[in-house]
């Protein structure tokens, strides 16, 4: 009976820790990618603009600070990139430009 219950706390243990390293990785990969192109700026009356395809609609104009199709936030546009991140102000990311292809 003894035996038992040691085999049992083990294999208990033993599922513990696995799962917990399994819970550990997903935790450290973060959000997933944001799933948007950046393929160009434009500057109008001063005001700097990121233009965005999702390659199924047509192109998305935002400022810094805007929501691009409702679901991430424009932080900063840069010469060659873009930093946006999640509106919960995780899973920061920076974009490159790729072009309209």
């Amino acid at each position: 009976m003894n035996m038992r219950r040691s085999v049992s706390l083990l294999l208990v243990l033993t599922l513990l820790a696995s799962s917990g390293c399994a819970a550990s990785r997903a935790s450290r990969q973060g959000p997933p990618p944001i799933p948007i192109k950046f393929i160009g700026t434009a500057e109008k009356s001063g005001n700097k603009w990121a233009i965005f395809t999702d390659g199924r609609g047509v192109p998305v104009w935002a400022a810094e600070g805007d929501t691009v199709l409702g679901q991430w936030k424009l932080v900063r546009i840069g010469v060659a990139s873009v930093v946006m991140e999640y509106p919960n102000g995780t899973g920061r990311q920076t974009i490159p430009m790729r072009g309209g292809s």
